[in-house]
C-alpha cells in the first residue's frame, strides 16, 4: 500500500483560516508538481483532502495527474488539527493506495510516527506544496518511497 500526502500550496493570509486560497506562487507551485507527478500514472482507490479552500484547490489542480478510483472529496478528518489516532484508524482501514491532501502539523507528526515510530522525532520538513510516498510493507512497517518538494 502507498500513502500519498499532500501539504497544500503557498496559501494567502487572511483572517478566514477555512477561506484561504493558494497565493500565486502556491498555484504555479502546485501546477508544476502535477506535471512531475503525471508520467509516474499514479492511480489511488480514494482522494481526501480536507475542508479548507487551500486544499481543495491543490486537489483540484493535481487531480488532473491522478488517477482515482472513486471521485475526489472533502474529509473534515483532514483539518489541520486532527488527532493522529484518527488518522491511524482511518489508515489502517484501507488496504489500497489513498492519496490525502492536508496541512501541518499532522502531515510530520504522521510521517514520524509511521516511519520512525514517534511523532516528536522530525524526520522530514514539510513545506508547502510538498507530496510525500510512503510504502507500507507489513501492517506497522512504513518507509518513505520518495518526496517532491520545491526549493526554497
Amino acid at each position: 500500500m502507498n500513502l500519498y500526502l499532500l501539504r497544500h500550496g503557498d496559501s494567502t493570509p487572511m483572517e478566514n483560516d477555512s477561506i484561504r486560497p493558494l497565493s500565486e506562487e502556491g498555484n504555479k507551485d502546485i501546477h508544476r508538481l502535477a506535471d512531475w507527478l503525471r508520467p509516474m500514472h499514479i492511480q489511488v482507490s480514494h482522494f481526501l483532502h480536507s475542508e479548507k479552500l487551500r486544499t481543495q484547490q491543490t486537489a483540484d489542480i493535481v487531480s488532473s495527474a491522478i488517477l482515482s478510483a472513486t471521485p475526489m472529496q472533502s474529509d473534515a478528518r483532514l483539518n489541520p488539527m486532527t488527532s493522529l489516532t484518527v488518522l491511524l484508524d482511518m489508515l489502517y482501514h484501507l488496504d489500497d493506495d489513498v492519496l490525502w491532501v492536508g496541512h501541518l502539523p499532522w502531515i510530520s507528526r504522521l510521517v514520524s510516527l509511521l516511519v520512525a515510530r514517534d511523532e516528536n522525532l522530525p524526520v522530514v520538513d514539510v513545506h508547502p506544496g510538498t507530496m510525500i510516498c510512503l510504502h507500507r510493507k507489513e501492517r506497522h512497517t512504513w518507509t518513505i518511497s520518495w518526496m517532491l518538494s520545491r526549493s526554497y
